[in-house]
């Protein structure tokens, strides 16, 4: 998300009416980016926000005004479950909770997920790991012993694992290096989850290279942008919604038209009123 809240939520409910389904539980893979104080963010958050003020969206979520309470009181009804998040390497870590599941916001549509947390679900076992492996503050990287305590469960008693890094050699970045990390691979290989699904990295990527376990990276909600031709793009970024049905174990990237038909100019009051009509 980095911060950019109020997209990745009217993404939410709306996709539900669209596509006519409710969501049973829905997760986010890390660098949710909860900013109360803009000044407090990182240098990377800052550079961006430079250009993608939407990066800062989150603060609303500690300090709502008016007509963001309608929003999210809104976006609640609709989604009806919280959105469990694990972190990333670009948060405000001194305000993380130090217990979970932790609600952070007063609307309890975010729930924060330590390391090596289990959560049992309609059958199925998830796995939660956070942070990444070059993270330049300690807080954000990975947990050893939460890694350590994954890599020593029996293979199988994990069906769904959730990271916000990348295995290694999952992809390669802009100058051709190898992304991803060894610790990952490792969890996975030790694991063999049905599904490993990912952040970090910002694109689409679809794997199958480890212990023929099938690996998903979930881009992020918005492209950033970087000149006035990236105005152009649309509002949310396809495929950053990624639907898991555990019944039959299909998964789908969310690229249906209507998200094209999202205006980046959108208002927060207009996005309500959209909720609201749609709720009707």
């Amino acid at each position: 998300m980095h911060g950019c809240i109020f997209h990745a939520l009217f993404l939410l409910a709306l996709s539900q009416r669209k596509r006519k389904e409710q969501y049973d539980l829905i997760i986010q893979v890390g660098d949710l980016g909860i900013w109360a104080d803009p000044a407090k963010a990182d240098g990377a958050t800052q550079r961006f926000a430079q250009k993608n003020p939407e990066q800062f969206d989150s603060q609303y979520l500690i300090h709502p005004q008016e007509e963001h309470v309608q929003f999210f009181q809104v976006v609640q009804s609709l989604l009806r479950v919280p959105i469990r998040f694990i972190k990333g390497n670009h948060e405000d870590f001194e305000g993380l909770p130090r217990e979970s599941p932790f609600a952070i916001d007063e609307f309890g549509l975010f729930e924060y997920v330590l390391d090596g947390r289990v959560l049992e679900w309609g059958g199925s076992r998830i796995g939660f790991m956070g942070g990444s492996h070059n993270a330049k503050k300690p807080e954000g990287r990975l947990n050893p012993s939460a890694i350590a305590k994954f890599v020593e469960l029996n293979r199988g008693q994990i069906d769904i694992l959730v990271t916000h890094d990348a295995p290694y050699n999952a992809s390669c970045g802009f100058t051709g290096q190898i992304q991803g990390c060894q610790a990952i691979t490792q969890m996975v290989e030790a694991l063999r989850p049905r599904v490993h699904v990912f952040g970090h990295l910002h694109k689409i990527l679809a794997l199958n290279a480890i212990a023929d376990v099938d690996s998903y990276c979930v881009p992020c909600v918005v492209d950033p942008v970087r000149e006035k031709r990236d105005l152009e793009r649309q509002a949310i970024k396809s495929g950053c919604l990624f639907i898991l049905d555990t019944d039959n174990q299909k998964t789908e990237f969310v690229s249906d038209r209507w998200l094209s038909e999202i205006d980046r100019k959108t208002t927060v009051v207009e996005w309500t009123r959209i909720l609201s009509e749609e709720q009707s």
